[in-house]
């Protein structure tokens, strides 16, 4: 959830953007685990380089891909803050909390893959730096490895069963939302924002996967754990967006580097999507012209900045009165009720609870 595009540095190099000079309860847990979290996943790669399990040179990919390329890794976070909020005690939580992490770098070194991205955390991506049949190599062994963090926990063998099955409807749910965006991106079909927003929260699974490992380590009821999977899944979408509208603030430099990329790469996301679908139904020459800029999949700066004028003309107006955007007001309804939810399913004050309701509160604002 905490990724290096929607958790920017502020100005005075702090990792996170904040409103208040005190550092949020949930930021110290981040620089509390945030080492040993690099360090399990250092130690994981170090094991499969030992065991043989790979050729030299996809031991090298994954290294690249999970090491080299980084991350904030907000869902190995999100691993330990389920885990505390259900009074968890799980003695390997540690090693645990890298599961979801694996197939998440994996997932990006496919999508860098099959949008022919030219660069990832600013370096070139996996494909680009090692070829792309070691890449593809890498990320389906990065698919299949939370099995073997998963067999080597102490734990009773019906848990592991749960963690593996709950792995399988994850992946599973990873892969039908990146069907849908090839779908809705490969054949340029604009989409409405609920159909985004079904598409995010499957993009999104390894959020809900890693609140669910860590529920479930911890020892949580069912309640619990459905009501953290409510928060994760809709977290999740609200990061997406956030994630897709980087760059095109109003106000800000259309040479943003995200947005150029998604139009060059000819993506519908929550901003081009429902835009050119609007447009389009109601005979608006400009929806069609964003189509058609898109399709082109140009690097001309002209062009690319003519897209963005179109959508921020249609995602920042004005209505009864006041300026609005319809980005806000989807995160605004997403994000309802979910404090409430969390307060009633985990009624006692806690540090841990306290820490979500923080991660809600950066959700609705994009700022600590």
């Amino acid at each position: 959830m905490l990724t290096p595009d929607t958790l920017r540095p502020s100005p005075d190099g702090t990792p996170f953007e904040m409103k208040s000079s005190r550092p949020p309860s949930f930021l110290r847990l981040y620089l509390e685990k945030r080492p040993v979290i690099e360090q399990e996943l250092a130690q994981f790669i170090t094991d499969i380089r030992q065991r043989g399990l790979l050729s030299k040179d996809i031991v090298e990919a994954v290294d690249y891909g999970v090491m080299t390329l980084g991350g904030k890794r907000a869902r190995p976070m999100l691993v330990y803050l389920a885990h505390n909020l259900v009074g968890g005690n799980f003695p390997e939580i540690d090693q645990a909390a890298i599961i979801p992490e694996l197939p998440h770098k994996g997932s990006l070194i496919q999508d860098d893959i099959l949008d022919h991205a030219t660069q990832r955390e600013e370096k070139p991506p996996t494909y680009r730096a090692f070829g792309e049949e070691t890449a593809r190599l890498a990320y389906e062994f990065l698919y299949q490895s939370p099995a073997l963090v998963i067999n080597k926990l102490s734990i009773d063998g019906s848990i592991k069963q749960r963690l593996l099955d709950e792995y399988a409807e994850y992946a599973s749910r990873a892969r039908e939302g990146q069907q849908m965006e090839l779908e809705y991106t490969e054949k340029g079909r604009p989409m409405l924002d609920f159909v985004y927003t079904r598409m995010a929260m499957l993009k999104c699974a390894a959020f809900t996967y890693a609140v669910r490992v860590g529920a479930i380590l911890g020892g949580a009821n069912e309640g619990q754990i459905a009501a953290l999977t409510k928060i994760a899944d809709r977290c999740g979408v609200c990061f997406q967006i956030r994630d897709d509208s980087k760059g095109i603030e109003k106000g800000s430099e259309a040479s943003a580097t995200d947005i150029r990329d998604d139009i060059s790469e000819g993506h519908m996301n929550i901003l081009s999507g429902p835009v050119i679908y609007v447009l389009v139904k109601s005979g608006n020459p400009e929806g069609r012209r964003l189509h058609e800029i898109l399709s082109l999949h140009t690097t001309a700066p002209a062009l690319i900045n003519e897209a963005i004028g179109i959508i921020k003309k249609w995602t920042f107006f004005e209505y009864g009165g006041q300026p609005s955007n319809r980005l806000e007001w989807a995160i605004e309804g997403l994000t309802d009720g979910l404090t409430k939810l969390l307060r009633e399913s985990f009624p006692e004050e806690t540090t841990a609870r306290r820490q979500m309701e923080e991660l809600i509160g950066f959700c609705k604002t994009g700022s600590f």
